[in-house]
């Protein structure tokens, strides 16, 4: 049998073998059956279950930062450390809309006129959906 078939029809087996035993030993004893058997393996946890485990504590992965409309959002550190290479500090993700005027001026060239036709024919969604920066007539 040539390498290649082999190598597939071992990973259909050890596919079959894992979903069999998943179902017959969920959790930490199909963990402990596969590392015993020398196969690296662990714990699959929702995205809920990843940031509330000890694991995200202990490395301080989940912190805050604060957000100008919300307050204090939470958000996910880098988890990545370096020893002598700073990281930025995180800011808070922008709200929809919230950079739309300054993109159409700076790269598209608008002007405020065409800003405001647009706004007008409804380009940006209806007024009450549209984030309108300070000192911005809607």
């Amino acid at each position: 049998m040539p390498a290649a078939a082999s190598a597939r029809s071992g990973a259909r087996c050890c596919s079959r073998c894992s979903a069999r035993r998943s179902r017959s030993s969920p959790g930490r004893t199909g963990s402990r059956a596969s590392r015993a058997a020398g196969v690296p393996c662990g714990q699959v946890r929702s995205v809920g279950e990843a940031i509330r485990s000890p694991e995200a504590r202990e490395r301080r992965l989940v912190t805050r930062i604060p957000h100008p409309q919300v307050g204090w959002v939470p958000n996910m550190a880098l988890p990545i450390r370096y020893s002598r290479t700073p990281i930025a500090d995180p800011v808070a993700a922008p709200t929809v809309g919230q950079h739309t005027q300054e993109v159409l001026r700076e790269a598209l060239g608008y002007d405020e006129d065409r800003f405001a036709a647009l706004a007008r024919a409804g380009a940006f969604g209806p007024p009450a959906e549209r984030h309108e920066p300070a000192g911005t007539p809607a």
